[in-house]
């Protein structure tokens, strides 16, 4: 099957067309580096990432590009607020960034250019611009006319002479047209400031992505994304002035656009206090449990985030791994995991690549379920592949995933004795398998006892208490029911529950679990 992705331009599902074969150059709108990286940041790297670990798996040679805006209204402010140079902002929020996208396992892409070190590139720009006819100056600002470019608004599909809601236009008396945009923006007191031809100044928003692009990627390339909220004005610019600036009809072959990101069905909003930093939920979940909640739906749809979906999404991560830890265990051996780099980043060579188990397993040795499920082993990669195929419909491959384990767990519930070569290779398979596809999703980074150890240890310090401080509530407990004082036995198992900690009873004595969906 042919790889198919929803292009926002034609807004069709097309077949991926690369300018050179097997090669593809994918930009993303990256992040203005001015506060946390939230979850809402977390969703457009993710889904990005999974493209990226996708067209890989399928052995496309992929040059990737994420930019980093360091310059910015809200930069510049931030830093005159603390009185500080705004690039001790920029690097104090870029670090943040690395440390939460590292810690949810986002591979790190090719290039990573910032604004300020592509000054001289937008400057040229602009001027080209401006020689074309295609921009004006103005008192040191620098505007792009967009009624010199006949299909303006094709991506948004906006019209010039339509005022919608949210273009966000600028009154300004100077401009042409409403709608012109800034490219350069003139200097004002003790703001960052760059020479050009126009005086002194700093870039405008969109110009900058034109120009790290088309200096890392080239002038042409096959993928750009971001987020939704990015379509318009900002990808529509960036159309416009690159198109213009480049005498071209087409920038780039396929635009991809993730879906907003709403906190219990309500826009994130400072003033409402509901964006969450990456780096507080993973203070609470598991790293792969927000990488599972993003797979759940397309990367395209809006995602709400709230805690009954995240507590469903680490229950469903917690079967998977132990499942993969029953597979351990029955071969007696595990699969080694790769660490981050020095730096802390995780790159391609991290994706796993070993040969198949499954290659020339004669499947006629097989017969009744055994068979079965050799053959399903051995077609589960090509039923992800199928559904990744289908613009990297990533809930239809864990659907397929989540099939398979029912049945591979029904099969290891019957202890088959994996001494015998042919039943191993199944379970060698299956357990390949799960790293195959974990490589294109971002999961299974850590061993099955590692990720529960870690699980039970987050949760504990999550409800705020140690394991001896449950282990005495248990032994209080236990003395309150030798009395046959069942109101106090009681009173402490509610405390505990009200904490978090599940208490069970059984033969051999009382055991405790940290609950799920505790804390609020």
């Amino acid at each position: 099957m042919t790889l198919q992705l929803y292009n926002t331009l034609t807004r069709t599902k097309e077949p991926l067309r690369t300018a050179e074969p097997n090669k593809v150059r994918m930009y993303v709108c990256g992040v203005t580096v001015y506060a946390p990286s939230h979850v809402g940041h977390a969703r457009a790297s993710f889904s990005f990432d999974v493209v990226f670990r996708y067209l890989l798996h399928r052995g496309y040679e992929v040059e990737f590009a994420k930019n980093f805006t360091d310059i910015d209204d809200k930069i510049i402010e931030k830093a005159k607020a603390e009185g500080v140079h705004f690039c001790e902002i920029t690097d104090r929020y870029i670090a943040d960034f690395y440390d939460a996208m590292d810690g949810i396992f986002i591979l790190r892409p090719d290039y990573e250019p910032k604004c300020t070190e592509h000054i001289d590139g937008i400057v040229a720009m602009n001027a080209k611009l401006i020689e074309r006819g295609h921009a004006y100056a103005v008192d040191g600002d620098v505007y792009f006319a967009v009624e010199t470019m006949e299909d303006y608004g094709k991506l948004s599909r906006r019209r010039l002479e339509d005022q919608e809601e949210g273009a966000r236009v600028d009154v300004d008396t100077r401009k042409r047209h409403p709608f012109d945009f800034a490219l350069w923006k003139a200097a004002k007191p003790d703001e960052p400031s760059w020479d050009s031809p126009w005086g002194k100044g700093r870039p405008g928003w969109h110009i900058e992505c034109s120009v790290m692009s088309s200096e890392t990627l080239g002038d042409t390339f096959d993928i750009h994304g971001g987020g939704i909220d990015l379509l318009f004005p900002h990808h529509e610019n960036e159309i416009a002035q690159s198109e213009s600036a480049m005498g071209i009809d087409r920038w780039v072959t396929h635009w991809m656009h993730n879906g907003h990101l709403t906190i219990d069905s309500t826009k994130m909003s400072k003033s409402l206090g509901n964006i969450f930093g990456v780096n507080e939920l993973l203070a609470r979940y598991h790293p792969e449990t927000l990488r599972m909640f993003y797979l759940s739906a397309s990367y395209r749809a809006p995602l709400d985030y709230n805690e009954g979906a995240m507590n469903e999404s680490e229950q469903r991560l917690e079967r998977l791994y132990g499942t993969l830890g029953q597979l351990d265990a029955r071969l007696g051996d595990s699969v080694a995991r790769p660490a981050a780099d020095d730096d802390g980043g995780w790159r391609r060579p991290h994706l796993y690549n070993a040969p198949d188990p499954l290659e020339g397993v004669d499947p006629s040795q097989f017969a009744g379920p055994e068979r079965g499920l050799f053959e399903q082993t051995r077609r589960l990669m090509t039923k992800v592949e199928e559904a990744m195929d289908d613009d990297f419909n990533t809930a239809g491959a864990l659907g397929h995933l989540f099939d398979y384990v029912r049945r591979l767990n029904k099969w290891m519930a019957g202890e088959p004795d994996l001494s015998d070569a042919g039943l191993r290779a199944i379970a060698t398979g299956a357990r390949d398998r799960f790293y195959r596809i974990g490589a294109i999703l971002g999961l299974f980074h850590e061993e099955s006892v590692a990720f529960f150890e870690g699980l039970r240890d987050r949760r504990l310090k999550f409800v705020g208490m140690t394991e001896a401080e449950i282990e005495a509530a248990i032994a209080r407990r236990n003395q309150a029911r030798a009395d046959k004082d069942w109101a106090a036995s009681d009173a402490i198992r509610d405390e505990l529950a009200a904490k978090g900690i599940g208490l069970k009873d059984g033969p051999e004595g009382t055991g405790w679990i940290v609950l799920r969906g505790v804390g609020g």
